[in-house]
């Protein structure tokens, strides 16, 4: 896969994982896809995170 379906896929699972938690928190977001997914919790945070156009500052 490329980068822009890889950051569009994350931008699905961040909006879908923010739905259903009624949460924008990337803990509990990725808290909830990991176990959704069968994936340790860390590794769903740091695609989520590595993946997300997020601003700093």
């Amino acid at each position: 896969m490329d980068e822009n379906s890889n950051r569009k896929d994350a931008v699905a699972m961040w909006s879908f994982g923010i739905v259903m938690t009624q949460s924008s928190g990337l803990t509990t977001v990725s808290a909830f896809l990991a176990e959704l997914l069968g994936k340790k919790e860390n590794t769903v945070r740091q695609q989520l995170f590595n993946s997300l156009p997020l601003k700093g500052g």
